[in-house]
């Protein structure tokens, strides 16, 4: 990849815009899935569950039912979505918590005044949850999902490719965050530079495609990688 864009470590170039996965990158929302299992899986007669849970992580909504309608066909689209809806609900709304670092973060892009933006395959309504429960608003100035918006979902770049149209910036001028396999296939494909936060509780898959992987938007590494100052 060309270094136009900065170099990695201290001294590089600020980015003008940021890209933000939302479900483990924002929100802690992947572990929580995991306390609604029985309620969820129970209801679709999957021999393996486990496998299938780990192969549509990043996956869209509407991907998410076809998949699993292949290995059970006699399952609705409706009753999948339903399914996941109403655990979503309870999610965003009252389980889920911000990830480590989150706040600081975004305060300090916001400072420099780059524009942010959440790039989700999940559906508009459930970003929409997770951004007024935490207020924030002020910091993201656009929402995109792939569900909503009816484009296709990661690993195609094409949510974060729509997300750099909305925020004005060239794929050189942008960093996106993602945690998982699919979502960073995504980002790297979109040309921008993808910067991953893997999970150690649920991530799978190969990260190394990324410009820089971290531990956790804490970083101290991440911030040495955006040019940013930190005490």
């Amino acid at each position: 990849m060309s270094n136009t864009f900065y170099g990695k470590g201290r001294g590089g170039l600020i980015p003008k815009a940021a890209v933000f996965d939302m479900d483990g990158v924002l929100v802690d929302t992947e572990m929580r899935w995991d306390e609604f299992r029985e309620k969820i899986w129970g209801s679709f007669g999957l021999a393996d569950p486990r496998k299938v849970e780990e192969e549509i992580i990043g996956m869209n909504l509407r991907d998410t039912a076809a998949y699993i309608r292949k290995y059970n066909p006699a399952l609705s689209d409706e009753a999948v979505y339903k399914a996941f809806s109403d655990v979503a609900s309870v999610i965003y709304k009252e389980r889920c918590e911000l990830m480590p670092g989150v706040l600081p973060l975004l305060l300090e892009f916001q400072k420099k005044g780059i524009r942010l933006a959440i790039g989700s395959s999940s559906p508009l309504e459930w970003i929409e949850w997770a951004v007024r429960r935490f207020e924030l608003q002020g910091y993201f100035s656009h929402l995109c999902s792939t569900e909503s918006m009816g484009i296709s979902g990661k690993p195609d770049p094409a949510v974060y490719i729509e997300a750099m149209r909305r925020l004005g910036v060239a794929p050189e001028e942008c960093v996106i965050f993602e945690d998982s396999s699919h979502g960073l296939r995504a980002a790297v494909a979109s040309g921008a530079r993808a910067i991953a936060v893997p999970d150690p509780r649920w991530s799978r898959g190969d990260f190394t495609i990324a410009d820089i992987v971290v531990e956790s938007l804490e970083d101290r590494r991440l911030y040495e990688y955006l040019g940013f100052n930190r005490s």
